[in-house]
């Protein structure tokens, strides 16, 4: 097949999202700020770090595949990560993962320069520019699925911290509502209310259960054992993001990834615990609501951090000329 003239192809970003459970790519096109070819695969973590980032490199061969013959041409990687990343872009943990940035970048770097950046600081950038976020001065971006992080967003810009790592309040001690008895339990809100966490509580207190998103199905059909801990795990949430609002004063609170956008009891259950555990007079006016991008605001928002990246370079290069 006849090659389409390089003038007459789009240019885009490979947009890659890195979860704990699944692998999301598309490819952006800054014009109309829309995702193409989107194609998924399962992370499938428990085989190695190596297998996964081969996973990576195979979703992104496809996905360029795909553009290519819909004239799509990839000019540059966005990858967002489920780890911290430091403001150089090294990836400083292995979680879920243990990559190292000059791996993933070797994987990669046929596509164009490759900007990896942390997954919710990620989706937190598409969310301030084009979902939930848009015209909030100061919001924060929570996302629950496999784990669970936050970015706190000031004027359309995630807030990094020092080093970059300002996204983690769920993956250390904290004294949850622990033991199922009300007594405290000094372990990770992530080991509690994350999509794993409501499945290793709903096992141990006896619900034969497949999968999180069976326990969700049955904690919205009826009442009982897997609404009791939906419910549970929704309100723990609640509390520790009520703690972090009261102490930035956000205008509004959005919550993503595959269980914060779930319908039912968990979404329902954190926004009526939220208003009672957050204080202060304008605590009644922190507008709390879905990311409005759902699972595609991690690929959208790789594909806006390899963009401003590649601003921020040129303008560099402009000052030192």
């Amino acid at each position: 097949m006849r090659k389409m003239p390089k003038a007459q192809r789009e240019c885009c970003v490979l947009a890659v999202d890195v979860g704990g459970t699944n692998i999301r790519a598309g490819l952006f096109n800054p014009r109309s700020a829309e995702l193409h070819c989107i194609q998924t695969v399962a992370t499938e973590t428990s085989q190695g770090g190596s297998h996964a980032l081969g996973r990576v490199a195979a979703l992104a061969r496809g996905v360029v595949a795909a553009g290519a013959a819909a004239a799509l041409h990839p000019d540059g990687v966005g990858i967002g990560v489920p780890e911290l990343v430091s403001l150089s872009g090294r990836i400083d943990s292995a979680c879920s993962l243990p990559w190292s940035a000059g791996a993933v970048r070797a994987k990669l770097r046929k596509y164009g320069v490759v900007t990896i950046a942390s997954d919710v600081r990620a989706a937190a950038l598409a969310e301030a520019r084009l979902g939930a976020g848009r015209d909030e001065p100061v919001f924060l971006y929570v996302t629950v699925g496999t784990g669970i992080s936050c970015t706190l967003v000031i004027g359309g810009k995630p807030f990094a911290g020092a080093h970059g790592h300002a996204i983690s309040f769920a993956s250390g001690p904290t004294f949850a509502i622990g033991g199922d008895q009300g007594t405290p339990n000094p372990e990770p809100l992530e080991a509690r209310a994350s999509g794993p966490g409501i499945l290793r509580r709903a096992r141990g207190l006896g619900l034969a259960a497949a999968d999180t998103p069976a326990v969700l199905r049955a904690a919205v059909a009826a009442p009982g054992l897997a609404r009791t801990v939906v419910e549970a795990a929704a309100t723990e949430l609640a509390m520790h993001v009520a703690i972090i609002a009261n102490a930035v004063d956000p205008t509004a609170i959005a919550v993503g990834g595959g269980l914060g956008c779930a319908q039912g009891p968990y979404w329902s259950t954190f926004r009526t615990a939220f208003s009672r555990f957050a204080w202060g007079p304008h605590a009644g006016r922190i507008r709390v609501r879905r990311a409005a991008l759902g699972t595609r605001a991690g690929m959208i928002g790789a594909a806006l951090s390899s963009l401003e990246a590649g601003k921020e370079g040129r303008r560099r290069r402009r000052g030192k000329g």
